[in-house]
């Protein structure tokens, strides 16, 4: 599967790095990404509804629980052909407050 299929991708833009390869970031909605990540990482990847109707995933990354909102950023590294992704979130977890940043790096297979 490419990575385009696996994310249901509402918006793309790319966009150089100045050091010859490219950042690419992917605003995702709902999708397969919750079974792809738990098959690729083996970490947990839960989806649900808000009141509000935004749909929130929540990632347990080690020990510590990220929820993301339903618009989440993935920029590759370099080189399209290298697999480490940056997921940027905003961390909503009341010790840290609202809209405390948190960054993730999660390895994705990329299939042309």
């Amino acid at each position: 599967m490419r990575l385009r299929d696996i994310f249901s991708v509402m918006r793309s833009s790319v966009v150089s790095d100045g050091i010859g390869g490219f950042s690419e970031t992917l605003v995702v909605g709902r999708s397969d990404v919750a079974g792809y990540l738990r098959q690729l990482t083996g970490e947990e990847l839960v989806i649900f509804a808000q009141k509000n109707k935004r749909t929130t995933h929540k990632l347990y990354c080690s020990d510590i629980s990220i929820t993301i909102s339903d618009v989440v950023q993935i920029r590759q590294y370099g080189d399209p052909s290298r697999t480490e992704y940056e997921i940027e979130s905003i961390d909503q977890r009341r010790n840290l407050g609202s809209g405390h940043k948190r960054l993730m790096h999660i390895e994705l297979y990329r299939e042309d």
